[in-house]
């Protein structure tokens, strides 16, 4: 059996494009574990995003509530003072009140007495 034997020359080309094949074969499951591992890449990515998106969702709740306290005790704070100068709006006609009278009272007295 010559190396130039036809049944040789068969077999080396059959070897040649079996090795091909594989070649073209192992390139493709190449891809395929490359895609598969992006894949597992991005849903670990979107995980992530999920629990960032949850954690700002939480601090997003958390300041509006702080808000609404702040503005609940403003509204709370304007009442007061609104309740404050009221009182003091009334002591003082109170004070100019008693004055008045007192005055009317001495002037009375004294236009009596004389």
């Amino acid at each position: 059996m010559n190396e130039n034997d036809p049944q040789y020359r068969h077999l080396g080309e059959l070897l040649s494009l079996m090795r091909e094949e594989m070649h073209r074969g192992f390139a493709g499951l190449k891809d395929d574990l490359a895609a598969r591992v992006s894949v597992d890449v991005y849903a670990a990515e979107q995980r992530l995003i999920e629990q960032r998106l949850g954690e700002l969702a939480g601090d997003v709740a958390e300041l509006r509530t702080e808000t609404e306290r702040a503005e609940q005790q403003r509204e709370n704070d304007r009442r007061t003072d609104d309740e404050r100068r009221a009182a003091d709006r009334r002591m003082v006609w109170a004070a100019i009140l008693g004055a008045g009278l007192s005055l009317a009272v001495a002037l009375l007295s004294a236009a009596l007495l004389s």
